[in-house]
């Protein structure tokens, strides 16, 4: 029974906005026995639920919203990524985002993965889509802590294509 191993402490980073399915991802998240503290990045706006008691810490970050989101909303991602992976305790961390739930099995798989297989400087993507198969999007990041943040300590995108027609 998986109760009885030793697990590596990771934090996790939920970027995004806050809705109702981000309760949903939180309560699944708490379950999983390497998760140290999940880190809910999301906006100043966003109509966050007082603290739950749910198994594992949350540690609430809320940010501004950038002036301009850039293309795909690139900026909010920057922002709301790096605010929560300054928050990280652990060496390692997994960043991800608060619309979207990856089951308790596959979560294992990808921890078990993670960890045979990590190195420094080393950041893991899954594929999430078969026909572009180097596009990581914003979906889910996995590595050491520092290169987590130095992969998001980046200038934002200003003068884009939605700023340029005011989409």
């Amino acid at each position: 029974m998986q109760n009885n191993l030793i697990f590596e402490k990771l934090d996790i980073v939920l970027q995004g906005q806050y809705n109702e399915f981000t309760e949903e991802v939180i309560a699944n998240y708490s379950k999983l026995p390497f998760v140290n503290d999940i880190i809910l990045s999301c906006w100043q706006d966003d109509n966050v639920h007082s603290k739950r008691n749910f198994s594992s810490e949350i540690v609430l970050v809320t940010n501004q919203k950038p002036i301009t989101f850039g293309d795909d909303n690139i900026n909010l991602q920057i922002v709301s990524s790096l605010n929560g992976l300054k928050k990280v305790k652990t060496e390692y961390a997994i960043k991800m985002r608060t619309d979207q739930l990856y089951d308790y099995d596959s979560m294992m798989v990808m921890y078990n993965f993670f960890i045979e297989n990590r190195k420094d400087h080393l950041i893991f993507v899954p594929g999430m889509y078969p026909h572009l198969l180097f596009h990581p999007r914003d979906h889910l990041f996995w590595g050491k802590t520092s290169d987590l943040i130095k992969l998001f300590d980046i200038p934002l995108k200003i003068n884009n294509v939605t700023d340029k027609v005011r989409i």
